[in-house]
């Protein structure tokens, strides 16, 4: 929802809907719309709507690359993520991150090759920054805030 401005969702808050086929299971089911709790507004020159739970981030939004294409085929948070991370639904597979450091390498091997801010493990835990086959060094550190 950060950077993912949805104006039908402001205009349909607190709307019921009917789903079917909801993750799978058959029949109807009913969910209600609710919209974020904070606005939205546009940042820099690119215009990229930005919550208020970034005011600093709106300011500096031409610097960064927001990626709105991204969809996974999976209803599960566990596999979507996991896919998401590394490709793979189904067995782990290096992460996004180990593979970036695979490819450019490091400017200080003194270092980790990447870092996960996370205060608890997310869906898939860390398989979604793992190294698989890759050689160690290329595995993310994880990082309790």
């Amino acid at each position: 929802d950060s950077f993912d401005y949805k104006p039908k969702l402001f205009s349909d808050d607190e709307k019921t809907i009917t789903v079917d086929n909801w993750q799978g299971l058959g029949g109807d089911f009913k969910r209600h719309l609710k919209k974020p709790d904070w606005t939205f507004r546009p940042g820099g020159n690119s215009g990229v709507m930005v919550s208020d739970l970034f005011p600093h981030m709106r300011s500096i939004v031409d610097d960064l690359c927001v990626i709105k294409s991204m969809e996974s085929d999976h209803t599960n948070h566990y596999e979507g993520t996991l896919g998401m991370h590394t490709g793979s639904w189904t067995f782990a597979r290096p992460s996004i991150g180990s593979w970036v450091s695979y490819g450019l390498g490091t400017e200080n091997a003194n270092l980790p090759s990447f870092m996960v801010l996370a205060p608890a493990a997310p869906y898939a835990g860390p398989q979604t920054w793992g190294n698989d086959f890759l050689p160690g060094t290329h595995q993310g550190t994880h990082i309790v805030p």
